[in-house]
């Protein structure tokens, strides 16, 4: 019978040799250790394990800030991808939604389960950015509110 050989384990597993991904790499940013511009997937691992038996106390921080980064990228997509952008609007920066999941964070704690998508996420961030705003959002909301002023007008005119 041939012998087993553990593919995570094994040396020469032919996976080790392939490309580092970028999961890897961040990690390893995270930790702050240097690599090489060709880095495998099996030297990444013997670094990340060297890191992390390093430093274990760091793993958590990286698991919440893994878990914030994949937040961000999650609100970012519903922003830019939600029905609530136009074609002309501009498209926020991650810097943009980042600051807006803070100050939500900060100020309304529940926000996420008010928020069922991007669209009701875009409309928080068109009212911290209002440049964020759709030019055909813009226009209709200005003949509404020439209307209403065009009606008050009349009304004073006609209460004198």
């Amino acid at each position: 019978m041939p012998e087993y050989h553990d593919p995570l384990t094994d040396p020469d597993a032919p996976w080790r040799s392939e490309p580092a991904t970028e999961a890897q790499k961040r990690k390893l940013r995270f930790y702050r250790r240097r690599f090489p511009d060709h880095l495998t997937k099996g030297k990444a691992a013997e670094l990340i394990d060297d890191a992390m038996a390093l430093h274990p106390e760091k793993e958590e921080q990286y698991q919440q800030w893994k878990k914030a980064e994949e937040d961000l990228a999650y609100w970012y997509l519903q922003a830019i991808t939600s029905d609530f952008v136009g074609d002309d609007m501009g498209k926020p920066t991650r810097e943009i939604v980042q600051e807006t999941i803070t100050f939500l964070n900060a100020t309304q704690p529940n926000w996420r389960q008010e928020v069922s998508g991007g669209n009701a996420f875009s409309r928080f961030l068109v009212k911290r950015y209002p440049q964020l705003q759709n030019s055909q959002a813009i226009q209709a909301a200005r003949i509404a509110d020439s209307s209403v002023t065009k009606a008050s007008d009349d009304y004073l005119s006609f209460s004198h």
